[in-house]
């Protein structure tokens, strides 16, 4: 799915649906297909993450933090005693999307 496109009679029906419904939301045409592919890349990419690097597992902290130390890397450092779950980073960029695709949508759209 993340090396090759998916174009199958069901993802279309699937695509078109999607559409049909941010049509409804009040989404013009045009923004319609760049929301639909922006939320199905950052999901698919997320995903794709996370498989990669041990199937949603989150990293162990020790293997980040090793090489860091904070006098060279202040604010990593931070972030990374923080310790901030992936599914936490995951609902915070979902909803940054979703706030920035609501200036999007035409007025009275709903």
């Amino acid at each position: 799915m993340v090396t090759r496109p998916a174009i199958t009679p069901g993802n279309l029906r699937a695509m078109e649906d999607a559409l049909t419904s941010l049509g409804r939301a009040g989404f013009p045409p045009g923004t319609a297909p760049d929301i639909l592919y922006s939320a199905i890349g950052f999901v698919v990419g997320h995903v794709a993450i996370q498989v990669a690097s041990g199937r949603g597992q989150e990293p162990d902290p020790s293997l980040l933090s090793a090489g860091l130390t904070p006098g060279e890397f202040p604010l990593l450092s931070v972030a990374v005693a923080a310790g901030r779950e992936l599914v936490t980073r995951f609902g915070f960029a979902l909803d940054a999307m979703l706030s920035g695709f609501e200036t999007a949508r035409r007025p009275g759209g709903a």
